[in-house]
Parts: structure tokens; sequence; C-alpha cells
């Protein structure tokens, strides 16, 4: 579930930091979450269909290191498409509106992107098979910059304090 939350939050998350958080109505959330739901229930019931992972998982030895892997199956792919699509609207809509942004946030904006396009990377790389060591999935690890990024972020350009929507209304009162 944790896994496949991930890009939703994502986008709902820049649709608060922009100032577009009327978008997010019940049947808009609803309509973002049937698929993340499909696929996890999906998951737990994959040793019926054989849909997201096409055959049972098998130990991997390389190289000394011990790794379970599973060969991906259509309903995989399905998440894949959707999650990137999430991911790609999300990151486009806050580089957009980065421009638009005093320095202060245009600078937590980027910092954002940064921390986002580190996990999308590293699983971009497990996904195309292009991992140093085959069937190792590099996304765990790519969120270290994310998490390093992101505490930068906080600890020194106040991200989250103040968000550009509330700036705005601020201003404007």
């Amino acid at each position: 579930p944790g896994v496949a939350s991930i890009p939703v939050f994502w986008l709902f998350f820049v649709l608060e930091y922009i100032g577009q958080s009327a978008l997010l109505t019940r049947r808009n959330k609803a309509i973002f979450w049937l698929i993340p739901s499909l696929i996890v229930l999906a998951v737990w019931t994959n040793d019926i269909h054989h849909l997201v992972y096409t055959e049972e998982t098998h130990i991997q030895i390389t190289g000394g290191l011990t790794l379970l892997v599973a060969d991906h199956g259509p309903l995989f792919l399905l998440y894949l498409i959707y999650s990137y699509l999430l991911l790609g609207v999300g990151s486009t809509l806050l580089l957009v509106q980065t421009f638009r942004l005093s320095s202060l946030f245009r600078s937590q904006a980027l910092a954002i992107l940064l921390a986002v396009i580190s996990p999308w990377i590293g699983s971009a790389i497990y996904v195309a098979g292009l991992s140093p060591i085959p069937g190792l999935d590099l996304t765990p690890f790519a969120f270290i910059p994310t998490g390093v990024i992101l505490a930068w972020a906080i600890t020194r350009r106040q991200l989250l304090q103040v968000i550009p929507p509330a700036q705005n209304a601020i201003m404007q009162s």
C-alpha cells in the first residue's frame, strides 16, 4: 500500500503546494485512488492470476548478494505507467509554478523537484534492467539523496513553514 500511494500523494502535495487544492474534490481523489487500490488488491491475490508478477518469486545470488527476484506482469506495467504519469504531471506543474515564485519559494520548489527525481531515476534504472547488479531495485537507495535534499530544504530554506498559496493570501490581505 505504501509504494502504491506515493505517486498519488505526490500529486496531491503538489496541488496543495501550488494552490490548486480545489481540484482535490472527494470524487477526484477517489478516481486517483482507483488504480493504486486495484494494484494492491492484485498483489495480494497474485498467486491466483499472476498479473502483477508472472511467476513465483525466486532467489538469485549475484556476486555474493542474495536477491528476491520477480518477473513483472501486465498489471505491474499498468501501475508503472500510471505512477510515472502522476509523477510527471506533478513535477511539471511544480516546475511551471517555480518560475512564478519568489526566490525563497523558487529554491524550495527546486529542492522538492530534485528530491523527487532521485527515486524516479532509481526506479527507471531498475525497470529498464540497467541496474549494476541484475535484479537489484535501486529505488530504495535513491531515497537517500531525497532525504538529504528535503532535510536541507526544511532546515535551510524553510520548506513547509509557509507555502506559496499562504504567502499570496497573506500579501493580498
